[in-house]
């Protein structure tokens, strides 16, 4: 495989400097959509969200897949038919999830249409072999496909250009994925707009971590495991075990969040905190004002953040100090920062110890301090959490990951900790993990509501669901919400949740699906164990990422029309293109399937359908949601990104880089 080094890094230099000024939305637009964020309330009288898991670019792919289902579906609103996409109020993302909102809200130049080719076959009937290789330039899945290392070669050039003082990680998600959706590098976050055609905001999971004179140190070997190893030994005694009739194999405990205060405070707040990026700003919400107090980890120490809860609008924070504003590839970074995740697995490695973290200067008692910022993996894995804060009434959630394992039961437990079930005895595997913390924190859900155990329920649904070769989608209604000081949250209410999980292929596509297309091998059936059989299609829907590896990059040779090649180690991370396009195709079918509800091997009703979820919310509003109102998509030629002498001087510099690696 052969990289062009050429358009990427010059592509930055000529947008490094540039403003988006004539893509603001109005002043009032802004001061409404502030509102509805801190109190969580619309126009409408119930509100729905959707929630899309993290997992890199499966998780974008797969989650993209089913926002491309609900744009094709249609429901009315204001007298009028839009797609179905239109009608949620937030979309909130953790890691992978985030690549496919983020674009979804603020691609320029484009409509929702183009960016998840809802025009394209969501058939699974009509597949050919050709059609799967075409996957439109101009869609958000195309960036999932392409090499990730031409853009982290351009990023590193220009991070060593300028002395190591630059964001690598948001850098890099501006070259692959922002810049050819209409994003200029650099577009602040008070400035970007979000199109009209769009009705939702973005919420976006990630973790403050700790200061950043600590860092990587405290983050790699201190965060969390303190709290954590206690709570592991403890956890037997201090917290009620919780009985599975028919599952003897799993060993859950209750959590109890007062319990976890407790702990907290013994071990000095030093765990991450959960942080949520909105399109007006940050928000820190652990509902406490305490002193968070670091450790001396070879000889890096901090002094004590005297920490408050934190709500500051994009234009409070840049004006607090920061010295790299708020920026569209920044609130990304923040919420997908895989180079930090990767520094902690494998700091061994030199390259990694060297990676610029994501910092930011945050309100404390005591003046701005800097803190690092890194992916709300940290904490969680769905994004369902800020659409609890926000008080969503009906929440659907999507479980896409990315491992290869059709197992119900397994995949159910990524949704047990925020009914208060966790498996203590893990913990000890995960000391070194940056995961480590992630579960503990989450109880917000009573297990018990409605007198039943919801966890049971959602297996027992899935469970015959899977049985009939249907996909797996089924709503627990009514669910209580419980006091979660650490997001924020205020118990008392219900919601209804909806999950999707999307883990292996249902039987009824498969059914669908041309055989020519996903031949089986001599003596195997097409699909075993939930998944195809036929090695090209073997990870559908949870595709898996190219292995890090060698490629080769071009670098261009000045004032000729040459270039020069040379080996370098590929990130991997990219999707092979048949099963993304598979993938696209199956998921948008369910949504389409699943429209009028789904019954289960019983013949009971499993799921009733994403058209009364709608209706319900919608009917609410008499009839009709009141439509989005944000200014035009278009940006004045006033308003291009102007380069400047620096950048200019910065080319040529890349280019001097060039020749010397050669």
């Amino acid at each position: 495989m052969k990289l062009s080094l050429f358009i990427p890094a010059f592509a930055i230099l000529g947008t490094m400097v540039a403003t988006a000024d004539g893509s603001a939305a109005t002043a009032s637009q802004r001061v409404r959509r502030q509102q509805e964020t801190e109190t969580g309330t619309s126009s409408m009288k119930k509100t729905i969200g959707l929630a899309v898991n993290g997992g890199s670019a499966s998780a974008a792919n797969g989650c993209g897949s089913f926002m491309r289902g609900f744009q094709q579906q249609m429901v009315t609103m204001d007298g009028e038919q839009k797609p179905a996409l239109q009608a949620f109020k937030h979309i909130s993302g953790l890691s992978g999830g985030n690549f496919a909102s983020v674009i979804y809200h603020y691609a320029q130049y484009t409509t929702s249409d183009e960016i998840l080719d809802a025009t394209g076959n969501s058939d699974p009937s009509k597949i050919t072999m050709d059609s799967l290789e075409d996957i439109p330039e101009k869609s958000l899945f195309s960036s999932l496909v392409k090499e990730l290392t031409a853009s982290v070669v351009a990023g590193l050039i220009l991070s060593l250009l300028l002395g190591g003082t630059l964001e690598v990680w948001p850098l890099i998600l501006s070259l692959q994925f922002l810049q050819p959706r209409g994003i200029a590098t650099g577009t602040k976050l008070v400035d970007a707009k979000i199109r009209d055609d769009v009705g939702s905001t973005p919420l976006l999971m990630t973790s403050m971590l700790g200061p950043a004179e600590t860092f990587p140190n405290y983050e790699f070997y201190t965060m969390s495991r303190g709290m954590m190893l206690e709570l592991f030994n403890n956890h037997q005694t201090e917290l009620q075990k919780i009985e599975w009739p028919g599952y003897p194999e799993l060993n859950y405990y209750q959590m109890d969040n007062d319990y976890l205060l407790q702990l907290a405070e013994k071990h000095n707040y030093q765990f991450p905190f959960p942080a949520i990026l909105s399109d007006q700003g940050l928000v820190v919400p652990f509902t406490k004002e305490v002193a968070i107090k670091y450790d001396n980890v070879e000889n890096m120490t901090a002094d004590d953040v005297n920490f408050m809860p934190v709500d500051s609008s994009f234009a409070e924070l840049d004006q607090s100090g920061n010295s790299q504003p708020f920026t569209v590839e920044k609130m990304l970074g923040m919420a997908t920062d895989v180079l930090i995740i990767y520094a902690q697995i494998f700091n061994a490695i030199e390259v990694f110890q060297q990676v610029k973290e994501i910092n930011v200067d945050v309100p404390t008692a005591d003046g701005p301090r800097t803190m690092v910022f890194s992916d709300g993996g940290y904490n969680e894995g769905t994004g369902i959490p800020p659409l609890v804060r926000m008080k969503t009434d009906k929440i659907i959630s999507v479980w896409s990951p990315n491992s290869v394992n059709a197992d119900v039961t397994h995949n159910v437990q990524g949704y047990s900790s925020f009914f208060g079930m966790n498996d203590h005895n893990s913990i000890p595997s995960l000391l070194d993990y940056f995961p480590l913390a992630s579960g503990p924190f989450n109880h917000m859900f009573d297990l018990y509501s409605n007198g039943e155990n919801q966890i049971l329920k959602l297996i027992a649904n899935f469970e015959s669901l899977k049985a009939a070769g249907e996909p797996m989608i089924t709503t627990l209604k009514n669910v209580t919400v419980v006091d979660n000081p650490f997001y924020g949250i205020e118990g008392g209410w219900t919601l209804d949740l909806t999950i999707i999980l999307a883990v292996g292929v249902p039987q009824k596509v498969v059914e669908l699906i041309p055989e020519d297309i996903v031949t089986p091998p001599p003596g195997r059936n097409v699909t075993e164990n939930g998944y195809f059989t036929n090695e090209e299609f073997a990870t559908v829907p949870n595709v898996q990422a190219a292995p890090i590896g060698l490629v080769n990059l071009s670098l261009p040779l000045p004032f000729t029309d040459e270039t020069i090649d040379f080996p370098f180690m590929s990130v991997g991370n990219n999707l092979p293109v048949k099963e993304a396009r598979m993938t696209q195709i199956i998921n948008s079918w369910i949504i389409s399937h699943a429209w009028e509800g789904l019954e289960g091997a019983d013949g009971e009703v499993q799921f009733e359908g994403f058209k009364k979820i709608f209706e319900e919310v919608l009917e609410e509003d008499d009839g009709g949601m009141t439509g989005s109102t944000f200014s035009d998509g278009g940006q004045s030629a006033s308003s291009a990104p102007m380069v400047s002498f620096m950048s200019a001087c910065v080319v040529s510099m890349t280019t001097a880089i060039g020749m010397m690696m050669y």
